[in-house]
């Protein structure tokens, strides 16, 4: 099966080395590499040609723009797309082309982080533990699509019309055309690779209220797309850990007037979520470590408040009729940044 492998990068030297040795140990042909250089301002492109990628520049920027760059620039009939900070695990091509010539009926197929995040830091470890965790629970076909291992059939790939430049989901908005059209997207857990993404506390609050929160809350909120919304990321178990977080929010707001009841509902709802999600909290102790699994629920915690509020933040936006908060809508985003 011909395929073309599709990597998006921004200023990625630091983890492209890695990202491009581990698609050609998956058993890709180095000249079968696309990488999409979207104005780095680093040794992206060097690094590219130094390991036998190809290199195009992108058309604009932003990962949306760089990945339909990527794609102009090949032929094959399926393309795979790997974020510049993601390593592809061994026999990943194997597994993929089994699956499009198993499955004619589906348009594409998506994978999953591994359960042994590099990065160094407790956050970093714990964060990408999260995204691993979120996919191994909904293997099967899924109503979305993944640009950070997820692979395409060029002719649907076209007529979806690519990746919505400009949107910060724009990897979920092509899986939503996909399942408008009734094309098929299947999410194989066993499809992995290492997410080498590292996490301050900043950047992880910044991507999960302005990437994912407040785009997903949108498609919530769209009568015409909410049925895709509501996967993964949305799921009830989702929901009640938002409430359960607004819970201890609540507490720790009310501690400068209220010390004791305000610490007694923060604590409250800090383990009510850590029971919510103590599968999650066992995948941590048994990766990571005791220490590992007390942290956990602040991470967590942190992570549902952003969810809470970029959902509350699309509801007055449609309650109010106001335009969408280009403020936080920047045009360029990439997975590594």
């Amino acid at each position: 099966m011909d395929m073309d492998v599709v990597i998006p990068a921004h200023s990625a030297a630091r983890t492209l080395p890695a990202c491009i040795d581990g698609v050609v140990a998956a058993g890709f042909a180095p000249h079968a590499i696309i990488v999409a250089d979207d104005r780095s301002r680093d040794e992206t492109a060097q690094i590219a040609r130094q390991r036998g990628a190809r290199v195009v520049q992108s058309a604009g920027p932003g990962a949306a723009a760089a990945r339909n760059s990527g794609v102009s620039a090949g032929q094959a009939s399926v393309i795979l797309f790997v974020d510049a900070d993601v390593v592809l695990h061994a026999g990943g091509r194997e597994r993929i082309e089994r699956f499009f010539e198993t499955h004619p009926d589906h348009a594409a197929l998506i994978g999953s982080y591994d359960d042994a995040p590099p990065a160094p830091g407790a956050l970093s470890r714990i964060r990408n533990l999260l995204h691993h965790h979120t996919h191994q629970r909904a293997g099967g076909d899924v109503t979305s699509f993944w640009g950070g291992i997820g692979a395409i059939r060029r002719a649907d790939f076209v007529a979806g019309g690519g990746f919505p430049p400009g949107h910060l989901l724009e990897d979920v908005a092509l899986g939503v055309t996909l399942a408008r059209a009734g094309r098929r997207v299947r999410l194989d857990p066993d499809l992995q690779g290492a997410h080498l993404k590292r996490w301050t506390l900043r950047s992880m609050a910044r991507a999960d209220l302005i990437y994912r929160a407040l785009p997903w809350s949108r498609m919530l909120l769209d009568p015409e797309a909410k049925d895709a919304a509501t996967v993964l990321s949305a799921n009830r178990d989702g929901k009640v850990s938002v409430v359960l977080s607004g819970g201890a929010g609540l507490g720790v707001i009310m501690l400068p007037l209220m010390p004791m009841a305000g610490g007694a509902i923060a604590l409250a709802g800090l383990a009510a979520l850590a029971m919510q999600n103590r599968g999650f909290l066992c995948l941590v102790r048994r990766r990571l470590g005791g220490k590992a699994a007390l942290q956990a629920p602040l991470v967590l915690w942190v992570h549902f408040c952003c969810a809470g509020a970029g959902y509350a933040i699309a509801w007055l936006e449609r309650l109010m009729q106001i335009p969408k908060v280009r403020a936080l809508s920047p045009r360029s985003r990439h997975p590594s940044d």
